[in-house]
C-alpha cells in the first residue's frame, strides 16, 4: 500500500493528518497530555448531541476527490477501541468508542503501523454548537521520527447537507493542527460534517479534497 493511500484511509474515518517532523532527535517521546482544553458546560437551552454506538458491523463507504472509493467495517470492539477494516486494504483504524483515533495498523505489514499517544480526540461527547477543545498527543509511525501535535477543533454551527449517502442534519466542526514544538510551523485546517442521525462524519474538506459518504449501514 502506498504512503498517499495510507493517508487517505486515516483522514476518510476521523481525521488524523501527519504533519511535518519537529524533533531534534530519534529518541521516543513521552505520550502526549490528552485533552488539555475543554469547555465543560453548554449554554442555557443548547441542544445536546451524545455518543453514537457502533456495532460490530456498522459500514461506511466514502468516496474522495470523486475517484477513490474506500469502503470500512467494524470488525471488532476490544477494550473500548472499535477496529475498523478497511475492506480492500485490511488496514485496520483503531477508533474509540468516544470516537477518539488512535491510530492503525496491519499486523501483516507492520511498517503502515500509526499510533496517536494517547489519542486524537477528534469529537468530545455530549457535543453543542459553540463547544471547543484541544488535544495534545504524540504521532508515532514506523520508520519515522515521533511528532508531537496539538489539535484545537470547534463546532461552530449546523449545516443541511446531502452527499451521495443522503441528506443529513449535521454539526460543522473546525480542526487546526500543528506540531507542538518550538518554531514557525504551517497550521494545516479541515472542516469535518458530523451527523448525528449516523454517528458519523459524512463530509470532510481537507487540503482542498473533499471526501463524502456514498453508503452508510448501520446494524
Amino acid at each position: 500500500m502506498s504512503a498517499n493511500r495510507t493517508l487517505l484511509v486515516t483522514w476518510l474515518v476521523l481525521a488524523v493528518t501527519a504533519l511535518g517532523a519537529c524533533k531534534a532527535t530519534g529518541d521516543p517521546l513521552p505520550p502526549g497530555k490528552g485533552l488539555v482544553t475543554v469547555d465543560q458546560e453548554p449554554p442555557s437551552g443548547a441542544e445536546l448531541f451524545q455518543t453514537p454506538s457502533w456495532k460490530v458491523g456498522d459500514r461506511f463507504v466514502y468516496e474522495k476527490g470523486g475517484i477513490s472509493r474506500l469502503a470500512f467495517r467494524v470488525d471488532s470492539t476490544v477494550d473500548g477501541v472499535h477496529h475498523l477494516v478497511d475492506e480492500q486494504a485490511g488496514l485496520v483504524m483503531l477508533i474509540g468508542t468516544d470516537l477518539t483515533d488512535h491510530g492503525q495498523e496491519k499486523p501483516e505489514e507492520p511498517e503502515l503501523t500509526v499510533s496517536n499517544d494517547p489519542a486524537d480526540f477528534t469529537l468530545t461527547w455530549p457535543l453543542w454548537v459553540g463547544k471547543r477543545w484541544s488535544c495534545h498527543y504524540v504521532h508515532r509511525a514506523a520508520g519515522q521520527e515521533d511528532v508531537p501535535l496539538l489539535a484545537t477543533y470547534e463546532c461552530d454551527g449546523i449545516d443541511t447537507i446531502k452527499v451521495p449517502a443522503g441528506t443529513f442534519r449535521c454539526l460543522r466542526i473546525w480542526r487546526r493542527a500543528r506540531p507542538a514544538a518550538q518554531g514557525k510551523y504551517v497550521d494545516r485546517i479541515s472542516i469535518a460534517w458530523y451527523a448525528p442521525e449516523v454517528g458519523t462524519i459524512v463530509r470532510r474538506l481537507s487540503d482542498s479534497m473533499l471526501t463524502e459518504a456514498v453508503e452508510i449501514d448501520r446494524q
